[in-house]
């Protein structure tokens, strides 16, 4: 029997902004709306859609976070740093030093070195171990692919791992089987690509072309093998060209602060975050940092609003967010600059995200954590023991 099937497309980035500029799938699903996204980066926005939770809740704001007493990268730092040093500084070693690194210590998510001096790597521990695509790739929080896993639907799910045209081509084989009953299609290359050339240059609205052209194909062959098939496209945050760039690395040190005597810090691209060792070190630094006039220290306030208050601190005890627009260069995410960044504030109406549907959308859908139950097609949420969200119902 032909029964209802759930296409869900994610697109990497594609905020609201850049969609509605673009026109973007307006007649195959004409009702949308902008998502406002979560403080962090795309380790934290892609769980937050999955789950339904904030970073604090599902323990992800940047790839890399303080534990110098449980550091994974002890025993593997000392030997990448026998490597000469401008050796270990290019990319393409540091993309196979990424492979070597995730294949010894085990890890089966997204890892990459990027910048990350490999004398400070034993200071800091990644989130993103495990598949976060897999059943329990989440814990504790459940994922949909746990709701799904619960309620026995037959569905499919892109590999992060493959290429968009491999991930196209497997959709559009799933979609035509009568028993899948959803399907989950990935697509990061917007993202890489608006990071090279901006969010306004011509080969962002060909990439779109592009998209739009698989995702009807995909539907129209849906619509072949089943009753009813909803289509869902969305995103987890958007994108905000770079204008200028600050060394906030250099302007730190310019204090007389040592890095590893008396603090400990993470230059991510947006973000500068910082761990104290000595007394008074806090206070000098923070004080440099307010002096700064492009960006600010969030308080504990602001974190909360923006989900992404850790009472351990172990992604900084001070946290510095620079202005859109702005970019950390040198950073640990990278030495050069970039086109487009995202990371930045989630009132930023650039970073807003998006989703498009191909039926009506009710008010809940207001940010991406409201994502994972639009995709499970239930709206009864109860809470857990610990505290977190958890559906107790489901109409799959």
């Amino acid at each position: 029997m032909r029964e209802t099937l759930d296409l869900h497309v994610f697109i990497d980035a594609l905020g609201w902004r850049i969609s509605q500029a673009h026109g973007f799938l307006e007649e195959s699903a004409p009702y949308r709306r902008p998502l406002r996204t979560v403080l962090g980066y795309s380790c934290a926005a892609v769980p937050s859609l999955l789950t339904g939770c904030t970073p604090s809740e599902h323990g992800r704001l940047s790839f890399y976070y303080y534990a110098p007493d449980d550091s994974p990268f002890r025993g593997v730092s000392r030997m990448l740093r026998l490597l000469p040093s401008p050796l270990a500084r290019r990319g393409r070693v540091r993309r196979y030093l990424s492979r070597f690194v995730a294949r010894r210590l085990g890890f089966t998510g997204y890892f990459q070195l990027y910048n990350v001096p490999l004398k400070h790597l034993p200071l800091f521990a990644t989130c993103e171990t495990g598949d976060i695509f897999a059943p329990r790739g989440l814990h504790p929080c459940r994922s949909i692919f746990d709701v799904l896993g619960d309620a026995q639907v037959a569905y499919h799910c892109s590999n992060w791992r493959s290429d968009e045209g491999t991930n196209l081509l497997a959709a559009l084989s799933a979609v035509t089987l009568p028993q899948t009953r959803w399907a989950f299609v990935y697509l990061p290359g917007l993202d890489g690509l608006m990071h090279a050339v901006g969010t306004k240059d011509s080969e962002v609205g060909k990439r779109l072309t592009f998209y739009e052209g698989w995702i009807r194909r995909l539907y129209k062959a849906a619509r072949r093998h089943h009753d009813h098939v909803r289509l869902t496209v969305m995103s987890d945050h958007g994108m905000t060209d770079v204008t200028r760039h600050c060394d906030v690395e250099g302007v730190v040190e310019s204090t007389g602060m040592r890095f590893g005597t008396d603090y400990v810090a993470f230059y991510d691209s947006t973000m500068a975050r910082f761990w104290y060792l000595r007394q008074g070190a806090r206070a000098t630094i923070e004080r440099c940092l307010r002096a700064l006039s492009y960006g600010s220290v969030l308080n504990d306030a602001q974190l909360e609003e923006f989900g992404a208050h850790f009472p351990d601190r172990r992604f900084g005890e001070t946290v510095f967010l620079v202005d859109p627009g702005w970019l950390i260069v040198p950073s640990f995410m990278g030495r050069t600059g970039l086109a487009a960044m995202h990371g930045y504030s989630p009132d930023d109406a650039d970073a807003d995200a998006m989703i498009a549907c191909s039926e009506p959308i009710g008010p809940h859908l207001r940010s991406i954590t409201d994502v994972r139950d639009h995709m499970s097609g239930h709206r009864t949420i109860g809470l857990r023991e610990d505290g977190l969200r958890a559906p107790v119902a489901c109409s799959l």
